[in-house]
């Protein structure tokens, strides 16, 4: 089982790079963990097999005041 926490760098990215990025080449995933952040959010992932011997990612973000978001998904954010 692979996973993070509050970490949405993915894996050899460094803060500097990331922050080094024009918008425009960022992620969509990259673009709503900056925005989340931005709010209070703490953010994870893990990924995980299922049942069936596939690949499942779960994203969870949540807050100091109970608020929790959480997203399934079969193939890895790109």
């Amino acid at each position: 089982m692979r996973g993070g926490s509050a970490s949405v760098f993915p894996s050899g990215a460094s803060l500097l790079s990331y922050r080094a990025t024009p918008w425009w080449r960022k992620k969509y995933w990259e673009i709503i963990a900056d925005k989340l952040k931005k709010r209070g959010w703490s953010l994870g992932y893990v990924s995980a097999i299922d049942s069936n011997g596939r690949t499942i990612w779960i994203a969870d973000a949540h807050r100091d005041d109970g608020k929790r978001f959480v997203v399934r998904a079969d193939d890895q954010p790109r």
